[in-house]
Protein backbone atom coordinates (compact mmCIF):
# COMPACT_ATOMS: atom_id res chain seq x y z
CA UNK A 1 0.00 0.00 0.00
CA UNK A 2 1.04 3.64 -0.50
CA UNK A 3 1.54 5.35 2.59
CA UNK A 4 0.87 9.33 3.42
CA UNK A 5 0.75 9.51 6.94
CA UNK A 6 3.94 10.77 8.76
CA UNK A 7 4.43 7.77 11.46
CA UNK A 8 2.52 4.86 9.51
CA UNK A 9 -1.10 5.50 10.63
CA UNK A 10 -2.93 4.70 8.06
CA UNK A 11 -0.68 1.28 7.48
CA UNK A 12 -2.07 0.10 10.94
CA UNK A 13 -5.30 1.73 10.09
CA UNK A 14 -5.69 -0.47 7.12
CA UNK A 15 -5.19 -3.54 8.87
CA UNK A 16 -8.41 -3.37 10.45
CA UNK A 17 -10.40 -2.10 7.50
CA UNK A 18 -8.70 -4.26 4.71
CA UNK A 19 -10.52 -4.20 1.70
CA UNK A 20 -13.21 -2.25 2.50
CA UNK A 21 -13.91 1.43 -0.01
CA UNK A 22 -16.70 2.65 1.75
CA UNK A 23 -15.70 3.80 4.78
CA UNK A 24 -16.01 7.06 7.28
CA UNK A 25 -13.55 8.76 9.32
CA UNK A 26 -13.13 11.81 11.38
CA UNK A 27 -10.04 13.85 11.22
CA UNK A 28 -9.63 16.44 13.83
CA UNK A 29 -7.07 18.43 13.13
CA UNK A 30 -6.15 17.50 9.23
CA UNK A 31 -3.77 19.88 8.46
CA UNK A 32 -3.44 18.73 4.79
CA UNK A 33 -4.79 16.52 2.45
CA UNK A 34 -1.79 14.67 0.82
CA UNK A 35 1.18 14.94 2.73
CA UNK A 36 1.25 13.70 6.25
CA UNK A 37 -2.18 12.64 5.56
CA UNK A 38 -3.66 9.75 7.52
CA UNK A 39 -6.83 9.77 5.69
CA UNK A 40 -5.39 10.18 1.94
CA UNK A 41 -4.89 6.36 1.43
CA UNK A 42 -8.84 5.77 3.02
CA UNK A 43 -10.00 9.08 0.49
CA UNK A 44 -8.51 7.44 -2.41
CA UNK A 45 -9.87 3.74 -1.70
CA UNK A 46 -13.18 5.50 -2.38
CA UNK A 47 -14.09 6.49 1.62
CA UNK A 48 -15.38 9.94 2.67
CA UNK A 49 -15.96 12.03 6.05
CA UNK A 50 -15.43 15.28 7.95
CA UNK A 51 -11.53 16.86 8.07
CA UNK A 52 -11.44 19.65 10.95
CA UNK A 53 -8.37 22.03 10.01
CA UNK A 54 -8.49 25.93 11.35
CA UNK A 55 -5.98 27.41 9.24
CA UNK A 56 -7.64 29.26 6.57
CA UNK A 57 -5.51 28.55 3.93
CA UNK A 58 -5.08 24.62 5.00
CA UNK A 59 -8.38 24.22 5.06
CA UNK A 60 -8.89 25.18 1.76
CA UNK A 61 -6.41 23.08 0.49
CA UNK A 62 -9.13 20.31 1.73
CA UNK A 63 -12.29 22.09 -0.06
CA UNK A 64 -9.73 22.00 -3.83
CA UNK A 65 -9.03 18.57 -2.93
CA UNK A 66 -11.40 16.67 -0.69
CA UNK A 67 -14.46 17.37 -3.07
CA UNK A 68 -16.43 13.65 -1.77
CA UNK A 69 -15.65 15.31 1.80
CA UNK A 70 -17.24 17.07 4.40
CA UNK A 71 -14.64 20.29 5.33
CA UNK A 72 -15.03 22.40 8.36
CA UNK A 73 -12.95 25.50 8.80
CA UNK A 74 -13.43 25.43 12.86
CA UNK A 75 -11.75 23.97 15.90
CA UNK A 76 -13.05 21.84 18.63
CA UNK A 77 -14.19 22.98 21.85
CA UNK A 78 -15.92 21.54 25.16
CA UNK A 79 -18.41 24.42 24.40
CA UNK A 80 -19.22 26.89 21.15
CA UNK A 81 -17.80 29.93 20.61
CA UNK A 82 -14.80 32.39 19.41
CA UNK A 83 -11.38 31.07 21.07
CA UNK A 84 -7.95 32.25 20.43
CA UNK A 85 -5.90 30.37 17.77
CA UNK A 86 -1.87 30.61 17.40
CA UNK A 87 -0.40 30.21 14.00
CA UNK A 88 2.59 29.17 13.71
CA UNK A 89 2.98 30.49 10.08
CA UNK A 90 6.54 28.72 9.58
CA UNK A 91 5.41 25.76 10.51
CA UNK A 92 2.22 25.26 10.84
CA UNK A 93 1.61 22.11 11.63
CA UNK A 94 3.09 23.59 15.13
CA UNK A 95 -0.02 26.04 15.52
CA UNK A 96 -2.65 25.70 18.26
CA UNK A 97 -5.05 26.76 20.26
CA UNK A 98 -3.72 25.92 23.92
CA UNK A 99 -1.74 29.09 25.38
CA UNK A 100 0.58 27.55 27.19
CA UNK A 101 2.16 25.31 24.09
CA UNK A 102 2.01 28.61 21.98
CA UNK A 103 3.75 30.24 24.57
CA UNK A 104 6.17 27.16 24.08
CA UNK A 105 6.75 28.04 20.70
CA UNK A 106 6.68 31.78 21.37
CA UNK A 107 10.25 30.93 24.10
CA UNK A 108 11.56 28.92 21.21
CA UNK A 109 12.36 31.83 18.90
CA UNK A 110 9.14 30.92 16.63
CA UNK A 111 7.36 33.39 15.39
CA UNK A 112 3.12 33.31 16.20
CA UNK A 113 0.11 35.01 14.90
CA UNK A 114 -2.62 35.13 16.93
CA UNK A 115 -6.71 35.32 15.73
CA UNK A 116 -9.97 33.78 16.82
CA UNK A 117 -11.68 30.91 15.29
CA UNK A 118 -14.81 29.32 15.91
CA UNK A 119 -14.96 26.78 18.48
CA UNK A 120 -17.59 23.68 17.69
CA UNK A 121 -17.92 20.90 19.88
CA UNK A 122 -17.83 17.51 18.18
CA UNK A 123 -20.78 15.84 18.91
CA UNK A 124 -22.48 19.20 17.81
CA UNK A 125 -20.74 18.56 14.55
CA UNK A 126 -21.38 15.12 13.78
CA UNK A 127 -25.54 15.54 14.48
CA UNK A 128 -25.79 18.46 12.57
CA UNK A 129 -24.49 15.97 9.62
CA UNK A 130 -26.53 12.96 10.64
CA UNK A 131 -23.09 10.89 10.80
CA UNK A 132 -24.16 7.52 12.32
CA UNK A 133 -20.98 4.93 12.19
CA UNK A 134 -17.43 6.10 12.13
CA UNK A 135 -15.08 3.62 11.63
CA UNK A 136 -11.92 6.19 12.70
CA UNK A 137 -11.47 9.14 14.51
CA UNK A 138 -7.88 11.06 14.56
CA UNK A 139 -6.75 13.73 16.89
CA UNK A 140 -3.99 15.83 16.76
CA UNK A 141 -4.10 19.09 17.89
CA UNK A 142 -1.33 19.98 19.29
CA UNK A 143 -2.34 19.72 23.64
CA UNK A 144 -5.76 20.15 23.35
CA UNK A 145 -6.73 16.80 23.28
CA UNK A 146 -8.69 16.77 26.08
CA UNK A 147 -10.99 19.62 25.24
CA UNK A 148 -11.75 17.43 22.12
CA UNK A 149 -12.67 13.82 23.77
CA UNK A 150 -14.98 16.02 26.06
CA UNK A 151 -16.43 17.31 23.14
CA UNK A 152 -17.68 14.20 21.99
CA UNK A 153 -20.69 12.47 23.54
CA UNK A 154 -19.06 9.09 23.06
CA UNK A 155 -22.68 7.49 23.91
CA UNK A 156 -24.24 8.66 20.59
CA UNK A 157 -21.50 8.62 18.67
CA UNK A 158 -18.33 5.27 18.63
CA UNK A 159 -15.62 5.06 16.08
CA UNK A 160 -14.26 2.04 15.61
CA UNK A 161 -10.83 2.80 16.51
CA UNK A 162 -9.24 6.57 17.81
CA UNK A 163 -6.28 7.62 17.33
CA UNK A 164 -4.74 10.25 19.43
CA UNK A 165 -1.93 11.74 19.02
CA UNK A 166 -0.43 11.49 22.54
CA UNK A 167 3.01 13.18 23.33
CA UNK A 168 3.87 16.74 24.17
CA UNK A 169 4.12 18.93 21.48
CA UNK A 170 7.67 19.68 19.59
CA UNK A 171 9.10 17.88 22.78
CA UNK A 172 11.64 14.99 22.08
CA UNK A 173 12.77 12.70 25.08
CA UNK A 174 15.78 13.21 26.75
CA UNK A 175 16.86 9.55 26.97
CA UNK A 176 14.86 6.22 25.49
CA UNK A 177 15.42 5.43 28.87
CA UNK A 178 12.93 8.47 29.62
CA UNK A 179 10.13 8.12 27.31
CA UNK A 180 7.61 8.46 29.48
CA UNK A 181 8.47 12.26 30.02
CA UNK A 182 7.03 13.07 26.39
CA UNK A 183 3.81 11.56 27.05
CA UNK A 184 0.29 13.36 27.88
CA UNK A 185 -2.09 10.87 27.69
CA UNK A 186 -2.18 11.06 31.27
CA UNK A 187 -5.05 13.83 31.27
CA UNK A 188 -7.19 12.17 28.97
CA UNK A 189 -6.93 8.77 28.94
CA UNK A 190 -9.04 7.50 31.62
CA UNK A 191 -12.12 9.17 29.90
CA UNK A 192 -11.30 7.15 27.00
CA UNK A 193 -11.12 3.72 28.82
CA UNK A 194 -14.39 4.62 30.36
CA UNK A 195 -16.07 5.32 27.38
CA UNK A 196 -15.49 1.52 26.46
CA UNK A 197 -12.56 2.05 24.96
CA UNK A 198 -9.63 -0.39 25.24
CA UNK A 199 -6.06 0.30 24.69
CA UNK A 200 -4.52 -1.28 21.68
CA UNK A 201 -1.11 0.35 20.35
CA UNK A 202 1.30 3.10 20.77
CA UNK A 203 3.50 3.81 18.16
CA UNK A 204 5.88 6.43 19.48
CA UNK A 205 3.49 9.16 18.63
CA UNK A 206 -0.25 8.10 18.66
CA UNK A 207 -2.00 6.24 20.93
CA UNK A 208 -4.82 3.87 19.50
CA UNK A 209 -8.27 2.72 21.17
CA UNK A 210 -10.46 -0.02 19.95
CA UNK A 211 -14.56 0.08 20.92
CA UNK A 212 -14.84 -2.56 23.43
CA UNK A 213 -17.26 -4.75 21.35
CA UNK A 214 -14.43 -4.90 17.99
CA UNK A 215 -11.49 -5.53 20.71
CA UNK A 216 -10.88 -8.64 18.74
CA UNK A 217 -9.05 -5.88 16.69
CA UNK A 218 -6.74 -5.83 19.01
CA UNK A 219 -4.44 -8.57 17.67
CA UNK A 220 -3.50 -6.93 14.27
CA UNK A 221 -1.59 -4.42 16.24
CA UNK A 222 0.63 -7.18 17.43
CA UNK A 223 3.23 -6.00 14.84
CA UNK A 224 4.79 -3.04 14.17
CA UNK A 225 5.05 -1.42 10.25
CA UNK A 226 6.90 -4.07 8.32
CA UNK A 227 7.70 -5.49 5.10
CA UNK A 228 4.36 -7.55 5.38
CA UNK A 229 2.60 -4.33 4.99
CA UNK A 230 4.38 -3.99 1.61
CA UNK A 231 5.01 -0.16 2.30
CA UNK A 232 5.23 2.13 -1.01
CA UNK A 233 6.19 5.60 0.76
CA UNK A 234 4.27 8.13 -1.04
CA UNK A 235 7.08 11.09 0.06
CA UNK A 236 9.50 8.97 -1.76
CA UNK A 237 7.57 8.35 -4.96
CA UNK A 238 6.73 11.47 -5.26
CA UNK A 239 10.68 12.49 -5.02
CA UNK A 240 11.01 9.65 -7.88
CA UNK A 241 8.60 10.60 -9.93
CA UNK A 242 10.16 14.44 -9.65
CA UNK A 243 13.49 13.71 -10.58
CA UNK A 244 11.98 11.05 -13.52
CA UNK A 245 10.38 13.74 -14.91
CA UNK A 246 13.66 15.87 -14.29
CA UNK A 247 15.60 13.25 -16.54
CA UNK A 248 13.22 13.21 -18.94
CA UNK A 249 13.34 16.88 -19.44
CA UNK A 250 16.65 16.62 -19.33
CA UNK A 251 16.61 13.93 -22.13
CA UNK A 252 14.04 15.87 -24.40
CA UNK A 253 16.66 19.28 -24.36
CA UNK A 254 19.80 16.56 -24.92
CA UNK A 255 17.78 15.51 -27.74
CA UNK A 256 16.44 18.88 -28.86
CA UNK A 257 21.08 19.94 -28.84
CA UNK A 258 21.84 16.96 -30.66
CA UNK A 259 19.00 17.36 -33.20
CA UNK A 260 19.90 21.25 -33.36
CA UNK A 261 23.96 20.39 -33.78
CA UNK A 262 22.91 17.08 -36.42
CA UNK A 263 21.35 20.13 -38.38
CA UNK A 264 24.05 22.18 -37.77
CA UNK A 265 26.61 19.79 -39.13
CA UNK A 266 23.92 19.08 -42.32
CA UNK A 267 24.26 22.49 -42.96
CA UNK A 268 28.07 22.82 -42.77
CA UNK A 269 28.48 19.42 -45.08
CA UNK A 270 25.87 20.58 -47.72
CA UNK A 271 27.86 24.25 -48.13
CA UNK A 272 31.61 22.15 -47.82
CA UNK A 273 29.88 20.08 -50.80
CA UNK A 274 28.63 23.07 -52.55
CA UNK A 275 31.94 25.00 -52.05
CA UNK A 276 33.98 21.72 -53.52
CA UNK A 277 31.37 21.95 -56.43
CA UNK A 278 32.30 25.26 -57.24
CA UNK A 279 36.09 24.44 -56.58
CA UNK A 280 35.99 21.63 -59.14
CA UNK A 281 34.15 24.00 -61.61
CA UNK A 282 37.32 26.47 -60.77
CA UNK A 283 39.70 23.75 -61.53
CA UNK A 284 37.73 22.74 -64.26
CA UNK A 285 37.77 26.03 -66.16
CA UNK A 286 41.18 27.05 -64.67
CA UNK A 287 42.32 23.90 -67.29
CA UNK A 288 40.18 24.61 -70.05
CA UNK A 289 42.06 28.08 -69.90
CA UNK A 290 45.41 26.44 -69.64
CA UNK A 291 44.94 23.77 -72.55
CA UNK A 292 43.50 26.93 -75.04
CA UNK A 293 46.69 28.86 -73.55
CA UNK A 294 49.23 26.20 -74.47
CA UNK A 295 47.42 25.38 -78.01
CA UNK A 296 47.98 29.00 -78.68
CA UNK A 297 51.27 28.95 -77.43
CA UNK A 298 52.03 26.52 -79.92
CA UNK A 299 50.69 27.95 -82.91
CA UNK A 300 53.05 30.90 -82.15
CA UNK A 301 56.24 28.69 -81.87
Amino acid sequence: MKSYAQNFEDVMLSRLFDGKTDGFYVDVGAWDPNEHSVTKHFYDLGWSGINIEPIRSRFENFVRERTRDINLNVAITKLSGEIPFFECPSEDYFSTADPAVAEVMKNKGLPIEEYAVSGVPLSTILAEHKVENIDFLKIDVEGLESEVIESIDFRQFRPTVLVIESVIQGQRPDSWEDTDAILNNQAWEESVIQSGYVFAYFDGLNRYYIEEKSQNLVKRFRLPPCVFDEIELAGQTAILQTELEKRARLITELDSAANALQKACDERLDLINRQAAHIDELNETITQITNEMEKQNGKQN
